[in-house]
C-alpha cells in the first residue's frame, strides 16, 4: 500500500540535474498555498459535533507512544490534548475504506521532547474520496479537511482521540510494529515557518534497530526526526522491490516519500539513491507504517 505526500518539490543536484516533480496522480503545488482570504487556518474543520462534549487530557508523543497497560493513553479512543507540535512533511492524503475514502495525516514532533519517542501522526477523519473509489486522492489543501492549511513547519494544537495500528511480519520474517495517531477533533496553527527539532543522531549497529518488523528502533523512535549514521565509515544503498532502500552496514530501511524526488520518472529505473551510493549518514522521520521505514523529506537529509 502506498501513501503518497500531498505536495510537489524541486528536486536538484541529487541526481546531478534539475528536474521538477509531482507525486503520481495527487497534484499540487510546490510552495504553502496561501489561505488569506479563506479565513482563519486554525478553524475547526473536523467536522466533530461531540467535541464540546469531551474531556481532554493533557498529553505528548511520548506519553502516547510509550503508554502501557494501565494507562489512560493505553486504549484507543482516548480524548487528548497537544500544544506546541512542529509539523515534519507537508500532508499526505492516502486512499481508506476500501478506497472509498481520503484519510490525510501528518508527522508532528514535540520540540521540548529529548527522550525519544518525541513523534506522532495526527490524522483526519475519512472523507469521501473526490476523485472517485479507486483514484489517488487529491492534494489537502484542496479539501476542507482539519488539515487543508496546514504545512511543514507549522506548529499545531490537537485535540483529538487516540487511534493505533498494529502490523506484524508475514512468515519467515518476524516481529511487530505499533503506530499510534491521534484523530482529530480540532486543530490551531499557532505559528509558521517554524524551524524543525534538531533531528536526534543515532549510531546504528551491526544489526541496525530499523530492521522492518524486527527492529527496536520503530517504538524507540516512533514519528522522531532522527539522523542515522553507521558506527564508521559511511552507509552504502541498496534499492529494493518496493520504492524503498536498505543501507549496509546493518540494513537499516528507508522509504520513499512519495514526494517524487526519489522516482523522478515515476518508476524503478532512475530510483535515488542509485544501488552503490555512499553517505555518512540519512536524515528522515521514523514511520511505524507496515514494519517500518525512516523518511528523509528533503535533499539535505542525505549526507555525502
Amino acid at each position: 500500500m502506498w501513501k503518497k505526500f500531498a505536495y510537489a518539490v524541486a528536486f536538484v543536484g541529487l541526481v546531478g540535474v534539475a528536474c521538477v516533480v509531482g507525486c503520481g496522480n495527487d497534484g499540487g503545488n510546490t510552495t504553502k498555498p496561501d489561505f488569506s482570504t479563506s479565513g482563519d487556518g486554525g478553524a475547526d474543520l473536523s467536522g466533530d459535533m461531540n467535541v464540546i462534549d469531551k474531556m481532554y487530557m493533557s498529553a505528548t508523543p511520548h506519553d502516547i507512544d510509550t503508554a502501557t497497560i494501565g494507562s489512560p493513553l493505553a486504549t484507543d479512543g482516548a480524548a487528548v490534548s497537544l500544544t506546541g507540535l512542529i509539523v515534519l512533511a507537508p500532508p499526505n492524503g492516502f486512499a481508506s475504506n476500501s478506497k472509498k475514502d481520503c484519510t490525510y495525516e501528518v508527522w508532528a514532533q514535540d520540540p521540548a521532547c529529548t527522550v525519544a519517542p518525541c513523534g506522532i501522526l495526527i490524522k483526519t477523519v475519512g472523507i469521501v474520496n473526490p476523485a472517485g473509489t479507486g483514484a489517488f486522492c487529491p492534494y489537502a489543501n484542496t479539501t476542507t479537511t482539519a488539515l487543508a492549511t496546514v504545512w511543514k513547519g507549522d506548529k499545531i494544537d490537537v485535540k483529538g482521540v487516540t487511534a493505533s495500528f498494529s502490523n506484524t511480519a508475514m512468515p519467515p520474517a518476524t516481529g511487530t510494529v505499533k503506530e499510534h495517531s491521534v484523530i482529530i477533533d480540532t486543530l490551531t496553527t499557532t505559528a509558521t515557518k517554524q524551524a524543525l527539532p534538531a533531528p536526534m543522531v543515532v549510531t546504528d549497529s551491526a544489526t541496525s534497530v530499523f530492521i522492518p518488523y524486527s527492529g527496536t528502533g520503530w517504538a524507540q523512535y516512533e514519528g522522531t526526526y532522527v539522523s542515522v549514521k553507521p558506527a564508521s565509515g559511511k552507509f552504502t544503498t541498496t534499492l529494493d522491490a518496493f520504492g524503498g532502500w536498505d543501507c549496509a552496514p546493518g540494513k537499516a530501511h528507508y522509504i520513499d516519500t512519495y514526494t517524487g524526488f526519489f522516482k523522478p520518472d515515476g518508476g524503478m529505473t532512475n530510483m535515488y539513491p542509485p544501488n552503490g551510493s555512499m553517505f555518512s549518514a540519512i536524515d528522515g522521520i521514523v514511520a511505524a507504517t507496515f514494519g517500518g521505514g525512516i523518511m528523509p523529506t528533503d535533499p539535505s537529509d542525505f549526507h555525502p
